[in-house]
């Protein structure tokens, strides 16, 4: 049983080597922003979620819940959720997309001289709760992630795995950086409030007798480690082998590649699956997140909204507009994005006139969320000679065949989507499972009734998009002091 929780979704699927998916369930929820810049989400609530998830997935797949071996829970990373004693959370969770402490970024920056870090990072949002919220610092035994809270309400066991370790391997520029900002920002006994780490592949409980009844499962079911969202993908898609590549489509986007000992890409973000093996991550803060904005925005009159039937229909129309949306470009930026654009940097319609229409808008967002990839992969090209001759997607977004063959017409390479796409998660959490328990080492594609398909570039839109791109590769530039001005607390 895979729990391959999301930023706005939870998708749960029971799994079997040799049958595939034998019964799955969704469930989607908010993110809560009180505030511009805040982004919450009550885990409470979304556990409560996987309770109803993971009763549904073992009805609809003929098993029984004695014959489920293993359950392995993926979740996003660098939560900040304080938990008491007694295990009540005491606010909600500060998420992965929270800015607020721009403040706390800019004196950690100041302090140790190094480059400008975000209200975003893991550790300024450790620091606004403790400066803020004394109250809640101070009643809270332990600060969980996502991944850690789950796993302790489903086990009664608090442990964290590698990928959401930040407290003691903070994320860059501050990497290698944990022990000293502990002793600098006067941690102290406070270190004991972080859940001890152990491999993503260890067995780390069974679960108890309130954990089973919750998710329908039996009690002593063994509880996998397992891992945050970025290797549970990386997993499910290409394994761990060096320099495997994906682009994943769903609240976010980013673009993954697997690295060994080391390996420096000088990549935004990075994530570790053990001491050997990690990920070089490419992120798009806001990816389909966007693109069901403005399609909720401009196709209300379709009925009923979030069926395939609905997004079939809007993909009909736009795919009646031409590459480059009629001179018409967007921004994805809905949330502000990461170096080298800025947490201030927002959404933005250039060259609209009177002759567009929605169908316009939607397609140049979709494009806009092509050309920041297509950057990506420039880079990965012109910096480190790592050239992709092709790229596999996956996720949920990955299913749009519109947007599929308008990344591949962008890129001008290649687009692969495997079988199981949306499943990339799950998938990645099965192979941990196997790992653990019968000592699986590789990868195994287990079965899918979705057959891989292949979308290849059209020669005759790669002169627009060139054009175009260029000029999306201005937007930012040219604005960089007007989104600072009109969002001045947001910070880089």
């Amino acid at each position: 049983m895979s729990l391959d929780f999301g930023t706005s979704s939870l998708k749960v699927a029971v799994t079997d080597t040799n049958r595939g998916v034998l019964g799955e369930a969704d469930r989607e929820y908010a993110i809560r922003q009180p505030f511009p810049t805040w982004a919450e989400q009550d885990p409470a609530e979304l556990w409560d979620l996987a309770g109803e998830a993971c009763r549904e997935a073992v009805a609809g797949s003929a098993i029984s819940p004695a014959e489920v071996d293993a359950v392995v829970i993926v979740a996003p990373w660098k939560a900040v959720i304080p938990v008491s004693a007694n295990g009540d959370v005491l606010c909600d969770g500060i998420i992965w997309l929270d800015g607020r402490a721009s403040e706390e970024g800019a004196a950690v920056s100041h302090r140790y001289g190094l480059e400008s870090i975000g209200g975003q990072s893991y550790w300024p949002r450790l620091l606004w709760l403790r400066t803020h919220r004394p109250d809640l610092w101070q009643r809270a035994a332990w600060l969980m992630g996502l991944p850690t809270y789950f796993k302790w309400r489903a086990t009664g066991e608090v442990v964290t795995d590698p990928s959401d370790d930040f407290f003691r391997h903070p994320e860059r520029p501050l990497t290698g950086f944990g022990e000293r900002l502990a002793r600098d920002f006067g941690f102290g006994t406070d270190t004991e409030k972080f859940a001890p780490v152990r491999p993503c592949t260890d067995v780390i409980g069974e679960l108890t007798q309130a954990g089973a009844s919750h998710l329908g499962l039996n009690s002593g079911t063994r509880v996998v480690n397992g891992f945050g969202d970025l290797p549970a993908v990386t997993l499910g898609t290409t394994g761990f082998s060096r320099n495997a590549a994906h682009i994943y489509f769903g609240t976010s986007s980013w673009l993954t590649v697997v690295t060994h000992d080391g390996q420096s890409l000088d990549a935004p973000l990075a994530f570790t699956f053990d001491e050997s093996v990690g990920g070089a991550v490419f992120p798009l803060q806001t990816g389909m997140r966007a693109y069901n904005w403005i399609t909720d925005q401009v196709f209300k009159d379709l009925a009923p909204a979030g069926t395939p039937a609905y997004y079939a229909e809007i993909n009909r129309q736009v795919a009646e507009i031409p590459a480059g949306s009629d001179n018409l470009l967007a921004t994805h930026w809905l949330a502000g994005e990461l170096a080298p654009l800025a947490k201030s940097a927002k959404g933005v319609f250039l060259n609209l006139t009177a002759s567009h229409d929605r169908r316009h808008m939607v397609r140049a967002v979709m494009e806009s969320i092509c050309y920041t990839h297509r950057r990506h992969v420039e880079e990965l090209s012109s910096r480190h000679g790592l050239e992709l001759t092709e790229v596999v997607a996956v996720g949920g977004g990955a299913l749009n065949e519109v947007l599929m063959q308008m990344l591949a017409d962008v890129l001008q390479r290649d687009v692969v989507v495997p079988n199981g796409a949306r499943h990339a998660g799950t998938r990645g959490a099965h192979i941990c499972a196997e790992s653990a328990i019968a000592g699986a080492a590789e990868p195994v594609p287990f079965p899918d009734p979705i057959e891989a398909r292949r979308f290849r570039p059209d020669p005759s839109n790669a002169p627009e998009y060139d054009r175009m791109y260029q000029l999306y590769l201005k937007i930012f530039p040219a604005l960089r002091a007007l989104f600072a001005e009109l969002n001045p607390t947001e910070g880089p």
